[in-house]
């Protein structure tokens, strides 16, 4: 893991220099292969680029690369290539891939985006308070707090495999941003996609992603345009709006999109399911089977390998515990009430357990 680290960061920074001198790419229409392809190549051609490009064997706009080795022959075209190699070097590979699209097809829809959320603002005003639901061991609780149904109810991920919730919720919005899990070619993902049109459908949910990924949502499912709000990029902790669709990136979707999506919409925001990991867990942490696609999990990790290999998920874990409890300071100092309804093995979320089963 430590060369491919070592090459994984030589490659970011020699691409950049590269990107300096000669520029980047610009009206990329063909793309070309270096390193042959994979047996799930056209699976992942189908997904990533469903229009506008041409896949090519002679002289392209842009080159995927699908065997990092051969970056060190290619150096001084790095600046037009995307190492697509899913056993590169942690999520280089699905987010190489999952980048091209929103890249290259020359489609913006940022204004498209703004009046989405404009409109959503405009339904919720009305609710002072919102929910978070995630996929924690106590998501199982969420009948314990009806008090919730009254709220703006903010999912995230997986939730949407669960009828039975979606339909005691009726959910007001869906936060998704993982290349592997939610934007991949892979059964997991693809399977998770089908649920969140169903939730569209059903409960006229909007969805909250990043605005990199925007055009490849629609130019699959171009019947949901008027529910997808894309969210940019900001240097600091920010609460989003019509003006300003920018959050401060994370690698969590509870410190990402939902609660600066909450928090843009309310003073006072409840969370539930966010337990955190305990030392017995062997991933990231334990997931509700409620919420999980638990028979689908082996087909990510089939997927991509590196973003697994290359994991610390107790480094992970003691990262998100100081953003979520730098996101909470940067709230309460604007006037924001965060409650957990839940004790949790994040120290951030457990002192702000409210200690008893209902928030009423």
């Amino acid at each position: 893991m430590n060369f491919r680290r070592a090459v994984w960061f030589f490659f970011r920074l020699f691409r950049k220099l590269c990107k300096i001198a000669f520029g980047t790419p610009h009206n990329v229409r063909k793309i070309g292969i270096i390193g042959g392809r994979d047996a799930d190549f056209q699976k992942k051609v189908e997904w990533y680029l469903p229009d506008t490009f041409e896949i090519v064997q002679s002289k392209a706009d842009l080159y995927v690369i699908t065997d990092w080795r051969l970056i060190f022959l290619n150096l001084f075209r790095l600046h037009k290539c995307a190492v697509v190699d899913d056993n590169f070097y942690s999520t280089e590979g699905c987010t190489a891939w999952s980048y091209l699209y929103g890249a290259y097809s020359g489609k913006d829809y940022s204004k498209l985006s703004q009046k989405n959320f404009a409109a959503m603002a405009e339904k919720l005003k009305s609710r002072k308070q919102a929910c978070c639901f995630l996929t924690g061991a106590s998501f199982s609780d969420y009948e314990k707090h009806p008090e919730t149904k009254d709220m703006i109810k903010v999912i995230c991920n997986s939730v949407v495999k669960n009828d039975e919730f979606l339909e005691w919720a009726k959910p007001d919005i869906l936060c998704f941003a993982d290349p592997v899990y939610h934007f991949s070619w892979n059964e997991y993902s693809a399977t998770f996609r089908r649920d969140v049109l169903k939730t569209i459908e059903k409960y006229g949910v909007y969805i909250m992603m990043p605005d990199n990924m925007v055009a490849l949502m629609l130019a699959h499912y171009p019947q949901i345009s008027d529910k997808i709000i894309g969210i940019g990029r900001n240097g600091g902790f920010n609460f989003p709006s019509a003006d300003g669709l920018s959050v401060y990136v994370t690698d969590n979707i509870l410190t990402y999109l939902m609660l600066p999506a909450a928090s843009a919409l309310a003073d006072e925001i409840y969370i539930l399911g966010a337990n955190g990991r305990s030392p017995d867990d062997k991933m990231f942490w334990k997931h509700n089977s409620l919420v999980q696609y638990e028979g689908l999990m082996q087909k990510v990790v089939d997927a991509h390998p590196s973003f697994f290999r290359d994991r610390n998920y107790v480094q992970y874990q003691n990262g998100h515990d100081e953003q979520m409890e730098a996101l909470f300071a940067y709230g309460e100092a604007r006037g924001r009430k965060y409650i957990s309804l839940n004790g949790s093995n994040l120290l951030s979320i457990s002192k702000r357990y409210n200690g008893v089963e209902n928030v009423s």
